[in-house]
């Protein structure tokens, strides 16, 4: 009886142990924040602070497929769509999805014409359990790939 009572707590302990890895396995390691005094914007934060990981950085994403071709050529949502894959296919190989990231920069042609529409084809991206990491979204007149429209570079954070 002693024998099967000491089991029946290890066995306990195990599994408190257990759930107790889980949840801090779930826990972010890095903490966003939205300054008094600075503009409180829906979509972004100002600050990160990273407690713990490793930081991750992801070249600049573009609207390329697996063969380097361009995708979408005159079509900017087409380009948003693909470029954001992209960057979900580079953060798996680390093991991470989009609630790892913690900065996002976006470089636009025809920007701020193309504003309202990069928000609606990411929207996608930024939903369920991502916050609003910093983001800085710049204007520019061409990039690397004649008919490119964006490159979006991420930075994102492990959990150990």
């Amino acid at each position: 009886m002693k024998q099967r009572f000491a089991v029946a707590l290890v066995s306990l302990g195990m599994l408190a142990l257990g759930v107790a890895s889980v949840q801090a396995a779930d826990q972010k390691n890095f903490h966003f924040n939205k300054p008094e005094g600075l503009f409180n914007n829906p979509r972004y934060s100002h600050v990160v602070k990273v407690d713990k990981g490793h930081l991750v950085y992801l070249a600049g994403e573009m609207p390329l497929d697996e063969k380097g071709q361009l995708v979408g050529k005159g079509d900017f949502k087409a380009q948003v769509v693909r470029t954001w894959d992209n960057i979900l296919l580079a953060l798996k190989s680390e093991g991470l999805d989009m609630s790892d990231v913690i900065k996002i920069n976006s470089y636009v042609v025809d920007l701020p014409a193309n504003n309202a529409a990069y928000r609606e084809a990411r929207a996608p991206y930024m939903k369920e359990g991502v916050a609003q990491p910093p983001a800085t979204s710049v204007g520019v007149t061409a990039l690397a790939v004649e008919g490119q429209l964006l490159e979006v570079e991420v930075i994102a954070v492990s959990r150990n």
